[in-house]
Parts: structure tokens; sequence; C-alpha cells
């Protein structure tokens, strides 16, 4: 059972970094739910940000990262991702892992992802988020944190007896 969960991060909230992430995210859930192939403009967008290789992993990466949390999630995906005013679940998972592991902190970035998702998951999307952590950093988006995340990584650090997906109802 999925409870709804209200966010109150803006997108207006957000780094450069963070924006970019969030566009990218929002972009594959509109196009995969219409049945539309996500890569041309994904690869376009992280080309413009600098982030393209000549394997152009970092869309395969988000693609892998969001198509096994949507699987594991278990629900209507919809109600996973935000809208164009907040973000949803997904991205803020996201934001926080890839921010976390570009300031070093893995150990607490792993904590988090076995305590919000399952660990299946957790352990298949841990390594392609420290990879899109670094090629970000790299290309100089950090992402920096707003405050409404940081109180979501104590919530789900403070309450173990369940997945966040199946509880969390942020006010």
């Amino acid at each position: 059972m999925s409870i709804s969960v209200k966010n109150h991060t803006s997108i207006d909230m957000l780094d450069t970094g963070g924006a970019f992430l969030v566009c990218a995210i929002h972009h594959w859930a509109n196009a995969t739910s219409k049945n539309l192939d996500p890569f041309p403009c994904l690869i376009e967008g992280f080309r413009a940000a600098n982030l393209l290789d000549e394997k152009s992993a970092a869309p395969i990466i988000l693609d892998d990262v969001l198509s096994s949390l949507i699987v594991s999630l278990n629900d209507n995906p919809s109600n996973f991702f935000g809208s164009c005013k907040c973000i949803g679940q997904i991205e803020e998972l996201v934001l926080i892992i890839i921010a976390l592991y570009q300031s070093n902190e893995n150990e607490l970035a792993k904590r988090v992802l076995n305590v919000w998702i399952p660990k299946a998951t957790a352990r298949f999307i841990s390594l392609n988020l420290k990879d899109l952590a670094y090629s970000l950093k790299k290309s100089g988006l950090k992402i920096n944190l707003p405050i409404t995340c940081l109180n979501t990584i104590s919530y789900i650090l403070n309450s173990r007896r369940q997945p966040y997906y199946n509880q969390l109802n942020i006010h």
C-alpha cells in the first residue's frame, strides 16, 4: 500500500544541477508514460550540459535508475513523480543520493537508499547514482539540497519500521 507524498520542495528552490536533473527526470517520466523514446531529448540535454561521453552513458544510467525504481516501487508511476511546481519522491530520492555522493557521504547515501527502497534495488542503482553524481560534479553541476530534502533524510533515517514509499507523508 502506498501513501501519497505531499512534498513542498519547489523546483525554484533547486540549484542549477538539481534543476537540470529534475528536468531530465520529468522528461523521462513524461516520455515513457506516453510510450515515447526519452533518449533523443535526454541525449541532447546531457550534451548541452557537457555530460555526454562517447557511450552516452549518463542518459542510459538515468534510464536504468528510473526504470528500476518504477519496477521496485510496484505502484502507478505517476504517484511518484512531481509536477512543474514540486518535486516528487523519485526526484527527491535521486537528488538526495547524488548530493550525498558528490559530498563523499557514500555510507550515508547507501544507508538512505537501503531504508528508502528495497535492498535489491538499492544495490543495483547505488553505483549508477554514484557514477552520475561524479559526472555531474565533474561538469560543474554540484547539487546542494534545500532544507526540505535534509528534513526528508532525517525522517527516513529515524523511521525504520517501513520503507519510505509505504509510509511517508510530508507536510
